[in-house]
């Protein structure tokens, strides 16, 4: 309702912080040429306040629907926002693996959320070489592999 939420009276613009809400979506993860995961549990837990979106949860793959393409893309709750200078839009995460194929002992998985987009996208982060995308036809398509996310990115809206 109108005139509710947290006023900042110090603010030349009276900005008003009457955003904040918390629950949980349903997690949709696919191959960037088709196919999907399955998830066990399917969701993860979310708190947006303002623009803020923070996301925690963790899940594991116990089959997969013949993922192909050269990405692994995982649904977000909200849009994330465009950049607005150089690269701002883009906001990255380590994921917390078990139990999970790595090409290398060395290598570390990240997520990256893309600008104005409602997914992010999976990475592997080559020590002293260049990102490499993560692939769904062999590097997440495995059985009882367990994924941990805590991350945080800005909403478009």
């Amino acid at each position: 309702a109108s005139g509710y939420g947290i006023q900042f009276q110090s603010s030349s613009t009276g900005a008003i912080l009457d955003d904040y809400e918390e629950g949980s979506y349903v997690v949709s993860l696919t191959g960037s040429g088709g196919g999907s995961f399955n998830l066990n549990p399917n969701s993860l837990r979310y708190t947006k306040i303002g623009r803020v979106v923070h996301v925690q949860g963790r899940w594991y793959i116990p089959s997969t629907n013949n993922p192909t393409g050269s990405e692994v893309r995982m649904s977000l709750p909200f849009t994330s926002s465009a950049h607005i200078q150089s690269n701002d839009g883009y906001a990255y995460s380590y994921v917390a693996t078990y139990n999970a194929y790595t090409p290398n002992n060395d290598y570390q998985m990240v997520l990256q959320i893309l600008p104005s987009s409602g997914y992010a996208v999976f990475n592997w982060i080559v020590p002293g070489g260049a990102w490499q995308t993560v692939s769904p036809s062999s590097h997440m398509n495995q059985n009882a592999a367990y994924y941990g996310f805590d991350f945080s990115y800005t909403t478009a809206t």
